[in-house]
C-alpha cells in the first residue's frame, strides 16, 4: 500500500526488516527526478506523519483564506470569514456583509465600504486610508492600530468601537455615533457623542465632610 501526500513526499509500506525483527518507514521525494530514501524507526515514523499533518492544515488554511476572498468578491457577503492581510485596496464593496469577519492587517485603502455591516470585524493593523465607510455599521469593530486616515466615516455607527492608537487624520467623522468607543488616545467617549468624541466626565471626588 502506498500513500501519496503533500508537497513531494511519497510514504511507502511499513515493512518489517527480516534479519533485525524492527519495522521501518520508508520516505521519499518525487516528482524531482531523483529519490531520497530515508528509512526510520518508529520514531521517525511519528516525526514524518506529524510534518504531514501540519503541512496539510498549513495548505487548508490558506485555501479557506483565498475560498473566503473570492466569496466575498463574488457576493459580497462573508461573515465570520478569515481575510487576514487580504488584499482588498479600492475593492467595490458598497453594502457588504462582514459582521464578525477578520481583516486584521488588510488592504482596504479605498475601498468603497459604504453602508456595510461590519458588526465585530477586526481591522486591527488594517490599512483603511482613504476607504469609503459613509454609513457603515461598525458597532463593537477593532480598529486598533489601524490607518484611517482620509477615510469617510461620516454617519457610520462606531458605537462601542476599539479605535485605540489608530491614525484618524484627515477622517470625516460627521455624524458618526461614538457612543462608548474606545478613542485614540484609550479614553472611553461618552453616551451620545456625535462627530466627536465626547471624553467621559468622572466626577471628582472632595475631601468629604469633617466629623463634628
Amino acid at each position: 500500500m502506498h500513500c501519496q501526500a503533500l508537497y513531494g513526499i511519497w510514504i511507502e509500506d511499513i515493512e518489517l526488516n527480516k534479519r533485525s525483527g524492527k519495522r521501518f518507514l520508508y520516505c521519499e521525494s518525487f516528482g524531482k527526478g531523483d529519490e531520497n530514501t530515508v528509512t526510520r524507526n518508529k520514531s521517525g515514523f511519528i516525526i514524518c506523519f506529524s510534518v504531514l499533518a501540519l503541512a496539510l492544515m498549513a495548505n487548508v488554511c490558506h485555501g479557506f483564506g483565498q475560498k473566503a476572498l473570492e466569496k466575498l468578491k463574488e457576493t459580497e457577503d462573508c461573515t465570520y470569514c478569515d481575510l487576514q492581510n487580504a488584499d482588498l485596496s479600492g475593492a467595490q464593496l458598497h453594502g457588504a456583509r462582514l459582521s464578525g469577519s477578520n481583516l486584521s492587517g488588510a488592504n482596504l485603502s479605498k475601498a468603497n465600504l459604504s453602508d456595510a455591516n461590519m458588526l465585530s470585524a477586526r481591522m486591527n493593523r488594517a490599512d483603511i486610508s482613504g476607504a469609503n465607510l459613509s454609513g457603515a455599521f461598525l458597532r463593537s469593530a477593532n480598529f486598533r492600530d489601524a490607518n484611517l486616515t482620509g477615510a469617510n466615516l461620516s454617519r457610520a455607527n462606531l458605537s462601542g468601537a476599539n479605535l485605540s492608537f489608530a491614525a484618524i487624520s484627515g477622517a470625516d467623522l460627521t455624524d458618526a455615533d461614538l457612543s462608548g468607543a474606545t478613542w485614540i488616545d484609550g479614553t472611553k467617549c461618552a453616551d451620545e457623542s456625535n462627530g466627536e468624541c465626547k471624553k467621559e466626565q468622572h466626577p471628582v471626588s472632595g475631601p468629604g465632610a469633617f466629623p463634628f
